[in-house]
């Protein structure tokens, strides 16, 4: 359930996409959250967003409104008052803290292409392996 999260945190989330993800009910989900991370799915969901947020603002100079977009927040009034109250720090002074930032493609762009092509590489080395006859 956690990897589901960690990859998918940035799409609307519903506890049913989160119990799917480990194949259990959704009331298992819940008890297997609080018992082991003594919080509710949503819960972590959102510390796990805002860590992600915190990420971005001191490594890109994205703007506030569009990191909060990203890390799926309503708007920017709503992610900025929730920052500020779990962090106790504006996002404004995060920003301006961490100079030498990433741009958007560094961020953003370059990691998908990289993974696209790691997943490539690895496709070929599975053809090669097993053969051309699995793959049709």
């Amino acid at each position: 359930m956690l990897q589901f999260i960690y990859s998918d945190y940035a799409e609307k989330l519903t506890l049913k996409d989160i119990a799917t993800s480990a194949n259990i009910s959704e009331r298992e989900a819940l008890r297997t959250f609080k018992k082991t991370l003594v919080k509710a799915p949503f819960g972590y969901l959102n510390e796990y967003r805002l860590s992600k947020a915190r990420d971005l603002l001191e490594s890109t100079d994205l703007p506030i409104t569009e990191i909060a977009f990203d890390t799926r927040f309503s708007d920017s009034a709503c992610f900025e008052k929730v920052f500020k109250k779990i962090f106790r720090l504006h996002t404004k002074v995060v920003q301006k803290e961490f100079p030498g930032k990433k741009s958007r493609i560094e961020t953003f762009i370059l990691p998908i292409y990289r993974n696209a092509l790691r997943n490539d590489a690895d496709l070929i080395i599975r053809i090669v392996a097993e053969g051309f006859s699995g793959f049709k």
